[in-house]
């Protein structure tokens, strides 16, 4: 695929760039959700969700498709799987590892933080450790910590802490990982997947994505803790009757429809791999720059980078010339803030976009 977009390059790790037939599609007459047309919509989009996340109907999984952001993906998955007084841990590396640890607690949750430092991941044996000696409700993980560009190995942490703990929930934030990097509900045993609509899908912001086992539902349904907007289950019967639950977002939806299609034509595979290829340019640039990713490459998000500009330049300085050649990129967050750029190369991002953001830096560099 080979699209022009005008000024700006949008390379913000929030809402990316949106390829100009998914404009178009949020363009068409509103339909009514009610009726046949809303309804075969609907069920597409979610058997494409199924098959991206590996959450196949016939195994129990339910996905919900919300008017919502990230976040409110985020307390949904805790509204399934957390009520007051429950321990939880939760492996904290950023700023969103943090919020999801913040949101269990407001749901009255006991709260344990597994730390690691921006940058790193959890460690799959201490992360078993930590929950081998029981308790544990839920383990919260955040899949790419897009503060930092740090993606963790969800598949071996959920092994491990499956084999530690086979009770306890797994809930990931995949906020900004989904559609860019592999992750498999089924196969890896996850419970909950929360994730959202501007990111690696490369759709406008204001659609959330849950994912939930039947170990998760049935968890729910025995819950205290209340939901009547984010129930996944009463969002599954109403999709299966043909009907939303609530009123949707149509002209998102038409977009997300789209944008799904276009990447089951490409193929799941070639489009993690186009991640990974987009991640590996961006960081050998970076490198020649004498510029320095937080994360590790072991550990290298395909999805996001956070960068160290180097000596001589600040973070700020950086953002602002950027910006006035047309680039946009975010800043740090908490304890990176000021310290980093960070650049979203994920959905719409081709190599020509990086290639000439590689080109502004470099200049930059050079006139320090």
């Amino acid at each position: 695929m080979t699209a022009h977009w005008d000024e700006p390059l949008l390379l913000i790790p929030g809402p990316v760039m949106v390829p100009p037939e998914t404009l178009a599609a949020m363009s068409r007459q509103v339909i009514a959700h009610r009726g046949d047309p809303f309804a075969e919509m609907q069920d597409r989009i979610v058997a494409r969700l199924r098959r991206l996340l590996d959450a196949p109907e016939e195994a129990g999984y339910e996905v919900g498709v919300y008017p919502s952001s990230g976040t409110g993906m985020l307390e949904a998955a805790v509204a399934h799987a957390v009520e007051p007084g429950d321990r939880v841990l939760s492996c904290t590396g950023g700023e969103f590892g943090e919020r999801f640890a913040a949101i269990a607690e407001r749901f009255g949750a006991q709260v344990d933080r597994l730390h690691v430092e921006p940058g790193q991941v959890p460690d799959p044996e201490t992360v078993a450790e930590r929950l081998s000696g029981g308790g544990y409700r839920a383990l919260l993980l955040t899949h790419c910590e897009t503060s930092t560009g740090a993606l963790t190995d969800v598949r071996a942490v959920a092994a491990a802490a499956r084999q530690a703990s086979p009770d306890t929930l797994i809930l990931v934030d995949a906020v900004s990982s989904l559609g860019g990097a592999p992750l498999l509900a089924a196969a890896w045993d996850i419970d909950a997947v929360a994730s959202a609509s501007q990111k690696a899908l490369a759709v406008p912001p204001g659609l959330g994505i849950l994912a939930g086992s039947p170990r998760l539902l049935e968890r729910a349904a025995a819950s205290r803790s209340p939901r009547v907007y984010w129930d996944l289950a009463a969002y599954g019967r109403n999709r299966r009757q043909r009907r939303a639950p609530y009123t949707p977002a149509v002209n998102l939806l038409y977009a997300m429809d789209v944008a799904l299609e276009r990447l089951e034509n490409e193929g799941f595979e070639a489009a993690w791999a186009r991640h990974r290829a987009l991640r590996d340019q961006f960081r050998s640039g970076i490198a020649r720059l004498g510029m320095e990713p937080v994360a590790a490459d072991a550990c290298a998000s395909p999805t996001v980078t956070a960068v160290r500009p180097g000596p001589g330049l600040e973070a700020g300085g950086v953002i602002a010339a950027l910006a006035e050649r047309g680039i946009l990129v975010a800043g740090g967050m908490g304890p990176l803030s000021g310290q980093v750029f960070r650049v979203g190369h994920m959905g719409a991002v081709e190599p020509r976009h990086l290639d000439r953001l590689l080109a502004a830096l470099a200049e930059i560099a050079a006139r320090g």
